[in-house]
């Protein structure tokens, strides 16, 4: 039996006890899957027609960079960034129900369209939570933004397995699933 999730309403604390604690399996709906092609290319068609609109971690620096305007080459290279710079927490790692948890939450962004996700990235979170290993998330010792620096760790390895297209890495690592 897998959990199958259409919606972000789909998570919800009956799904985290089988997925994260029973170690259910995962599928994302045809339909589910449609709506995240849809929304990632009208963005990229809001982008198209309105290339001024700033977006963090788009089009427009991140963190202390967020007022700094990008050039053509810029956005490119931050589009291709792997999420790899700030995973410098350490000490004993999370649970594997954990971690479990940590994924299966990072779909509420991702399912209904909130993240510029691609259908890639969900069927690479899809993969990691059903057929493994999962990654080792160290959970103290923070030396960053602490909302993300779970991420940068559980997410690593999908980030280095294809070449990033823009909004990939931010709809890994934003949010705040951990």
């Amino acid at each position: 039996m897998a959990t199958v999730l259409h919606t972000r309403f789909d998570i919800t604390t009956d799904a985290v006890r089988r997925v994260a604690w029973q170690g259910e399996r995962v599928a994302v709906a045809p339909d589910a899957m449609a709506r995240v092609a849809g929304c990632r290319q009208a963005f990229l068609d809001l982008l198209a027609r309105r290339p001024d609109t700033g977006i963090y971690g788009i089009n427009m620096g991140q963190g202390e960079m967020i007022r700094h305007g990008m050039s053509a080459d810029e956005i490119a290279r931050l589009g291709q960034l792997k999420p790899l710079a700030a995973a410098v927490s350490f000490g004993e790692p999370f649970p594997e129900r954990v971690v479990r948890a940590i994924v299966l939450a990072r779909f509420a962004n991702i399912l209904d369209g909130h993240a510029m996700a691609t259908p890639r990235v969900a069927d690479a979170l899809v993969a990691l939570l059903n057929e493994g290993p999962l990654p080792v998330v160290p959970r103290s010792g923070h030396g960053g933004p602490g909302e993300i620096l779970a991420l940068y760790h559980l997410f690593a390895d999908i980030a280095r397995s294809f070449a990033l297209e823009p909004g990939e890495r931010g709809a890994l690592i934003n949010g705040a699933p951990a």
